[in-house]
């Protein structure tokens, strides 16, 4: 998530606040209050830019069962999970992509080798496009993920394929490992493995503050498991 205010707290009314940041050459800064997320994620970033990027911050702090209503249960036993399929699909000769999309009921929604990949770095955000030329069963299609840190929307031949708050994931083909947007590489031959968002996000409030139009584009979010019906992908 780009964004504080993408978070589950947002969703179920947790204050950001008090917060504390401190850079790499100790200067420390506390945020008593601030009037909503959307500024205490504007006074954090601009901390951000003023220590050259380099800033740790903690807050939203909160009782137990306050933890327990907004968390986000098994993501580490998920994580393990993952992690433990990607091995054995290695070590078994298999495509790595394909037995993570099984893994998380999920789908493949490219392979390809990154063309291009324009970005820019804007109020402490990174912006940019990549763009993905198919090959193996998608030879002759193109791809288009628009991110701003994180990947939030895509197009197959131009036509929207998948947008937050589903997860849009580029892997390495051949390792199936992540690749993030500022290690991606031009020339790079990648997977696009898409999974469900997680429920919290698909409410009204998730939408509102992770969905497509929070971004400024005018596209209406679609649940991924309904788009892809209108697409030649690969369903495990």
């Amino acid at each position: 998530m780009p964004e504080l205010n993408q978070l589950t707290t947002h969703i179920y009314n947790i204050p950001p606040y008090p917060a504390a940041y401190v850079d790499e050459y100790g200067n420390k800064t506390i945020i008593i209050k601030a009037i909503n997320y959307s500024m205490a994620e504007r006074i954090g970033k601009q901390i951000s830019v003023a220590s050259f990027g380099l800033v740790a911050g903690a807050s939203l702090i909160m009782r137990g069962s306050e933890l327990r209503r907004v968390i986000i249960p098994n993501t580490l036993s998920e994580s393990y999970e993952i992690g433990k399929t990607i091995r054995e699909a290695r070590e078994k000769g298999e495509d790595p992509a394909i037995a993570v999309a099984k893994k998380v009921n999920g789908w493949v929604l490219f392979r390809g080798v990154v063309r291009k990949k324009e970005w820019e770095d804007r109020e402490g955000y990174m912006w940019g496009t990549t763009y993905i030329d198919g090959t193996d069963e998608f030879k002759g299609h193109t791809a288009k993920i628009w991110f701003k840190n994180e990947n939030h929307i895509m197009w197959f031949n131009d036509k929207v394929i998948a947008t937050s708050p589903d997860i849009i994931v580029v892997i390495d083909a051949k390792t199936c490992e992540p690749i993030t947007n500022t290690v991606l590489k031009e020339g790079t031959k990648v997977s696009v493995v898409e999974l469900k968002g997680r429920e919290q996000f698909r409410t009204p409030k998730g939408l509102e503050i992770l969905g497509p139009r929070h971004f400024g584009f005018d596209i209406e979010y679609k649940p991924i498991e309904e788009r892809v019906k209108e697409f030649s992908i690969i369903k495990p």
